[in-house]
């Protein structure tokens, strides 16, 4: 009864983190994407990307002491980071294939690469909005420099890690 009540837990556990990442593609997937068509086959441009992405935006989370005052008494918490992690797939039989950046349990980033031709592909590029406290100048910029990345890293398998 004991390994069963946690198998169901670990189970739950599991189903909580896949809703929440199916959840936050789900609001992703309604905003208004950036789009692209660019000179190279979907599969290459996907390939390129995703080649970036785990070399250069996958990190393991960091855990970070904080001091803040409570009436008076400074109290040290810890922040964390999330994990960021690269999700990916490839559809030849459907001529796509989909990239996504997760942070934690959110989907903060996702392309879709589709073939126009052999030589074409659309590029589809889906963003969270970031930073609230953030002008919306801000916040437009910041979406046209990753949309910029995602169409110069596509085309170019050796773009080094912007830092």
């Amino acid at each position: 009864m004991n390994k069963v009540a946690i198998l169901s837990l670990f189970a739950l556990s599991l189903s909580v983190v896949g809703c929440a990442t199916t959840s936050s593609l789900d609001k992703l997937e309604k905003t208004t994407p950036h789009v692209v068509q660019l000179p190279i086959n979907y599969v290459d441009a996907y390939a390129n990307a995703k080649d970036y992405y785990l070399r250069c935006a996958t990190r393991r989370g960091v855990s970070y002491p904080v001091t803040v005052y409570t009436n008076g008494t400074p109290v040290t918490i810890t922040n964390t980071t999330p994990d960021v992690s690269v999700s990916s797939s490839l559809d030849r039989q459907n001529k796509s294939a989909k990239l996504g950046i997760v942070e934690g349990a959110n989907v903060t980033e996702y392309t879709v690469f589709s073939e126009i031709d052999e030589r074409q592909t659309q590029v589809s590029f889906y963003t969270k909005t970031i930073g609230y406290l953030r002008s919306q100048e801000y916040k437009q910029q910041a979406d046209t420099n990753k949309f910029e990345l995602l169409k110069k890293v596509s085309l170019n398998s050796n773009t080094e890690c912007i830092k």
